[in-house]
């Protein structure tokens, strides 16, 4: 991941393959505020506003249950892992 800061003090995340990311909103089909994974695929490599695909790391899920994925998950709706939220 590369953090661009403003002058401002804000900074905007781009997501690449490999990094741990949480969700921050709830997806349509699958993945849940706080579900993390990692991102396998991106839309639009070097791009802030980029779409992810994310294997979730199976928050609540059977051990055995299939490959759990959140697809075209947009990029300011998730956060690096680990991240607190500055509120």
């Amino acid at each position: 991941m590369k953090t661009k800061r403003h002058e401002d003090g804000s900074e905007t995340h781009i997501f690449e393959v490999g990094d741990l990311v949480e969700l921050t909103a709830n997806q349509r089909i699958s993945g849940r505020t706080g579900e993390w994974g990692r991102v396998y695929r991106v839309s639009q490599p070097g791009s802030p506003i980029a779409f992810l695909d994310i294997q979730l790391a199976g928050y609540s899920r059977d051990s055995e249950a299939f490959f759990a994925a959140a697809t075209s998950v947009p990029s300011w709706q998730v956060k690096p892992h680990g991240q607190e939220d500055s509120e």
